[in-house]
């Protein structure tokens, strides 16, 4: 189910990686929050660093960035 549901939500991360997680979770008696915290944190550090990466110019891929004013967006 948290497969079909990573699908349609386009989370391939999650979908490849969560069943690891969740078993260290199980192992270390964390609750659900902290389990969720740390999946969606992965996932953050993952697209960061593809976005380092720089690939979405060669694949021609368009970028949105969002933020509060004066945070660095313009660059």
């Amino acid at each position: 189910m948290i497969e079909a549901c990573a699908k349609q939500l386009k989370l391939s991360y999650l979908k490849k990686n969560y069943s690891p997680l969740l078993q260290q979770a199980i192992d270390l008696d964390q609750i659900f929050e902290e389990f969720l915290a740390q999946l969606l944190e992965m996932k953050m550090k993952k697209q960061i660093k593809e976005l380092k990466m720089l690939r979405f110019i060669d694949q021609k891929e368009k970028l949105v960035l969002m933020g509060n004013p004066g945070v660095g967006k313009i660059h």
